[in-house]
């Protein structure tokens, strides 16, 4: 780590960051040199409330698979999880939320059933994204943590959810619907990799999904002022 007066006081007054984030420490210790003077918040807090936005995006994609990463991760020590939320740290949790994940996958294969799925969605992700998010924020009064929970995480499940019903819109108007099941395996996909990722390197994962989402919404756009796909 870089030596400097910002970064030494941080050292000596800020404890060291998990082995899982220290990525995302020196990333942000780059952006925010003058971090130590932040009214009184640590690079810990910043990091959970980032990482929670990173995960509960991936409740956009799938509803369950970030929860059965989530779990398992912290079932077998890979992180501590916030008091309050023992249950999600237990081997039912992760049996549950695995076989919840792997009904939600293959139903999105299997034609009218994912577009039902679509229609509640919306509702699912945001509670889910909301929940997840909670799940680590840590060192906050119960009231600011569901309230960020609520609008960061529930916000970015929302909002990722959305560009997913955007996609399907644009495959189903390009493909007739041929192209949902290339779409689904591509959500799967992100939902996995990223709930990994969002553990590891959560501003990466943040980033990417702000840009895949924007890239969408301008494509849907283009794409209905030409009439090639309806609403």
């Amino acid at each position: 780590m870089a030596a400097g007066t910002a970064d030494g006081h941080l050292r000596a007054t800020r404890s060291a960051p998990a082995a899982g984030n220290i990525l995302t420490y020196n990333v942000l210790l780059k952006l925010i040199p003058f971090y130590p003077n932040l009214v009184g918040m640590n690079i810990e807090i910043i990091m959970a409330v980032i990482m929670g936005i990173s995960l509960s995006a991936c409740c956009g994609f799938r509803v369950f698979l970030p929860f059965f990463i989530s779990s398992s991760l912290s079932y077998l020590g890979g992180y501590d999880i916030v008091p309050g939320f023992d249950w999600m740290n237990s081997l039912a949790a992760v049996v549950g939320f695995g076989v919840a994940s792997i009904v939600e996958i293959i139903a999105y294969y299997i034609p009218i059933v994912d577009h039902a799925l679509d229609a509640i969605a919306a509702p699912l992700s945001i509670a889910a994204g909301t929940v997840i998010s909670a799940s680590l924020f840590t060192e906050m009064h119960p009231g600011l943590q569901w309230g960020l929970a609520a609008l960061l995480g529930g916000g970015a499940a929302g909002t990722v959810q959305a560009g997913t019903t955007v996609t399907r819109l644009t495959s189903a108007g390009l493909t007739a619907g041929l192209g949902n099941p290339v779409v689904a395996t591509i959500e799967n996909f992100l939902a996995m990799v990223f709930s990994f990722l969002a553990f590891i390197m959560p501003i990466l994962v943040f980033m990417t999904i702000v840009v895949m989402i924007t890239a969408l919404f301008l494509l849907y756009r283009k794409l209905r002022r030409k009439k090639l796909i309806k609403a």
